[in-house]
C-alpha cells in the first residue's frame, strides 16, 4: 500500500463519517429548538394532524418548560383530542409561564365543563 493510498483511504473513511453523522447532527440541532418544535406544532394542528401536534407541543415544553405558548397549545390539542383533564392541567401550567389570554380562559372554562365541573367553569 503506497502513502498515496492510505490518504485516499483516510480521507473516504472521514468523508463517509462526516455523512453518516452530519445528518444526525443536524437533525438533533433541529430538535433542540423549542421554537422550531412549536411552529411544527403549529402546522400539524392546522392541518388536523393533533397527534403528532402534541407530540411537538410537548418536545417544545420539555426543552423549555417556561414556554408558556406551547403549554397552551399542548392544552388546545389535548381538549380538540377530548382529553379534558389534560387540558385543565396544561392550562394551569400555561397560566404559570404566560398571560391568561380571553382564549385560554374560554379553553380553560370549556375543559371543565368536558369534565363535569359545571361551577368552575363560571
Amino acid at each position: 500500500m503506497t502513502p498515496g493510498s492510505c490518504r485516499a483511504r483516510a480521507a473516504l473513511a472521514v468523508a463517509v463519517c462526516f455523512f453518516m453523522i452530519s445528518p444526525v447532527a443536524a437533525q438533533q440541532a433541529q430538535k433542540a429548538d423549542p421554537r422550531a418544535s412549536y411552529k411544527t406544532g403549529l402546522a400539524l394542528m392546522e392541518a388536523g394532524d393533533l397527534y403528532r401536534a402534541a407530540d411537538a407541543f410537548m418536545e417544545a415544553v420539555t426543552l423549555n418548560p417556561a414556554y408558556g405558548d406551547a403549554w397552551a397549545a399542548l392544552a388546545r390539542c389535548q381538549y380538540e383530542l377530548g382529553e379534558y383533564e389534560r387540558a385543565v392541567t396544561y392550562v394551569g401550567t400555561a397560566y404559570a409561564y404566560g398571560p391568561r389570554s380571553s382564549s385560554l380562559l374560554t379553553l380553560h372554562a370549556f375543559s371543565l365543563i368536558g369534565i363535569g365541573r359545571l361551577d368552575g367553569a363560571r
